[in-house]
């Protein structure tokens, strides 16, 4: 925040499956690694993630000749209720 704005976007997205599963496919590797990468490769070994607030987050998706970083920091983690977190990008 800076002089009393906000920067940033927020998204909310309302899913139908039961809400642990849902907390948990965005707090393991494998499940964030296969929704963040879609068609595109997220090697495991490139995954990182501290759930816990103030903890960090990062993978790396890798297509045919370029590799994209994320990373992140988690602000708030409430199982199963939510996660509030950063992502930034290289650019």
């Amino acid at each position: 925040m800076t002089g009393g704005t906000r920067e940033g976007i927020d998204l909310t997205r309302v899913l139908h499956a039961p809400q642990r599963r849902v907390f948990a496919a965005w707090t393991t590797p494998e499940d964030f690694a296969a929704w963040y990468g879609g068609e595109a490769e997220v090697p495991l070994d490139r995954v990182a993630m501290d759930v816990r607030p103030g903890g960090s987050w990062s993978l790396v998706i890798v297509m045919p000749g370029v590799e994209m970083p994320f990373h992140g920091v988690y602000r708030e983690v409430s199982e199963p209720d939510g996660l509030v977190f950063t992502l930034l990008d290289p650019s």
